[in-house]
């Protein structure tokens, strides 16, 4: 049985779906009260689809400006970032302390920053 003004066809719920999407996007926008990192990778998420794993091996290195314009390198292509996330990068990388624990043995691969706690795109 279907409320009125329901439906049980696929895609039915899309829109509030896109509705949730925009409104955590603007979350991790503006919301000051959330850490700066969480804000970055969650924008990078639902803007870009990016998983968590590729999240955190991005460097600062990926991220350029050209004609004011802020450019983000994902899997070979740079692709155009909203100002706000560029400014939200950009804080990341002011703020950000790595932290290589002294205590572990690591096998470091040329190119993959070792850190803990942190977030390599600031590296």
């Amino acid at each position: 049985m279907t409320r009125p003004g329901t439906s049980n066809a696929p895609g039915a719920d899309a829109p509030n779906k896109n509705c949730q999407r925009w409104h955590q996007l603007q979350r991790c926008l503006h919301e000051i009260a959330l850490p700066v990192r969480v804000r970055v990778a969650g924008a990078l998420v639902l803007l870009y689809g990016q998983p968590v794993s590729r999240i955190i091996q991005l460097e600062a290195a990926q991220l350029s400006r050209c004609h004011g314009q802020a450019y983000l390198v994902l899997d070979r292509h740079p692709v155009l970032i909203p100002p706000s996330l560029a400014d939200l990068i950009d804080q990341l990388h002011a703020t950000a302390t790595v932290r290589v624990r002294p205590d572990v043995s690591v096998r470091v691969r040329p190119g993959v920053p070792v850190v803990t706690g942190g977030f390599p795109l600031v590296s």
